[in-house]
């Protein structure tokens, strides 16, 4: 599965921002449980989203 977001909703999903929900609804739960939400998303987040199949790819 690929997700192609915009990186200003990355942003505010990572913030918990409005546009942020969204991102949670289409991505699901697993993405929810390897992101910190307080935190900009780090390698290790990108590597825990790979490990479970999901491929995020951001558009500026």
């Amino acid at each position: 599965m690929t997700l192609v977001v915009d990186s200003s909703v990355v942003l505010a999903f990572l913030l918990g921002e409005p546009g942020g929900e969204r991102l949670s609804q289409e991505t699901g739960p697993l993405l929810l449980s390897t992101v910190n939400l307080t935190e900009v998303l780090t390698a290790d987040h990108a590597w825990a989203a790979l490990d479970v199949g999901l491929e995020i790819r951001l558009i500026r």
